[in-house]
């Protein structure tokens, strides 16, 4: 029977709300001490009261490392994703640059009169500015235009087979259709192309 009501105060003590019961036990002890003045409730009162204490501190601690733990682990995935986001657009800058000194290489000494031709391409209408798609048409009623035409045809086929290599160079890609052909430029391609057009400069930018 004892061993019955010690496993039931024992289970009762290791529970979350413990705390609730020293704390009574406590309280309880201190007002024996009040009304008795016994020297041995006053020395238990004491010792509950102690382990009060202690169990709060040993939660504050436990709360706070577990807070600093937390806010360490965020703050180590942060720098992670960061240095993730840096690394990430170091070496798209460095894609980039290796895919501007390609092209470059392919254009920087091309006829001159093949850039002119084709810088023209620009004044054509945009089908999708973002994605430098330019419309060109096959044919046109005016001479002039008809021949500018003709004239960008013929540069779009030079750069098409700029590098003597068996395939094509990829600065401009070609989708015929009935009247006319859509022409994609490649971005850093298209770049040299504007910058040619406002300065009458061919240089690498």
């Amino acid at each position: 029977m004892n061993k019955t009501i010690l496993e039931f105060i024992s289970k009762f003590i290791t529970e979350n709300d413990r705390w609730i019961l020293w704390i009574s036990i406590s309280i309880g002890l201190w007002i024996g001490y009040i009304f008795f003045h016994n020297e041995w409730v006053l020395i238990t009162a004491i010792i509950a009261t102690s382990f009060v204490i202690l169990s709060f501190v040993r939660t504050v601690y436990s709360y706070i490392k577990t807070s600093i733990s937390k806010y360490r682990a965020k703050r180590h995935i942060k720098k992670k994703i960061l240095l993730d986001e840096q690394t990430e657009k170091e070496n798209e800058h460095k894609r980039r640059k290796e895919r501007e000194d390609i092209v470059w290489k392919l254009v920087a000494y091309a006829n001159h009169s093949q850039i002119v031709h084709l810088s023209k391409i620009l004044d054509c209408d945009v089908f999708d500015e973002g994605k430098h798609i330019y419309f060109l048409p096959f044919y046109s009623e005016n001479y002039d235009k008809s021949h500018s035409f003709s004239e960008i045809r013929g540069a779009v086929g030079y750069f098409h087979s700029i590098c003597n290599n068996g395939t094509r160079s990829g600065l401009l890609k070609e989708e015929r259709l009935r009247d006319g052909a859509y022409i994609t430029i490649e971005p850093y391609f298209y770049q040299l192309l504007k910058h040619y057009t406002k300065t009458k400069k061919w240089e690498k930018l």
